[in-house]
């Protein structure tokens, strides 16, 4: 499994399985179904989407600008010179950068699943 590929599936899980979560939480709870709670969802699950795969990211960049010989080696380096802390950073440019795409993604696709008849997530 490559770095991209790697980093892509720990963001979507992060996403999907948070926005899934977070709204049906939401609903049991008397949120009622529509945009509003869409983009609110949408936020929170780029949020911990990007906590999902900011390790990756920080990892697959250190070792391929050469300063590491392998992803163990640069695992280990960084914890051992910047602590868990150092797997997160740039942190706050990756979640401005993430997520305004998910809040266009996640109500696009609720609006599409209910013009197709599919109802909401």
């Amino acid at each position: 499994l490559g770095a991209t590929a790697a980093r892509q599936a720990l963001l979507s899980s992060g996403q999907l399985a948070s926005y899934d979560g977070l709204k049906q939480a939401a609903r049991g709870a008397g949120a009622t179904e529509g945009t509003p709670l869409h983009v609110c969802c949408a936020a929170a699950s780029g949020f911990i989407g990007q906590l999902f795969c900011m390790p990756a990211d920080v990892l697959k960049v250190k070792v391929l600008s050469g300063d590491h010989g392998s992803v163990s080696a640069c695992l280990r380096h960084t914890l051992l010179h910047e602590g868990a802390a150092g797997l997160y950073r740039g942190f706050l440019p990756a979640v401005v950068r993430q997520c305004p795409v998910i809040l266009v993604q996640m109500p696009l696709i609720e609006q599409i699943r209910c013009v197709a008849g599919l109802g909401h997530i």
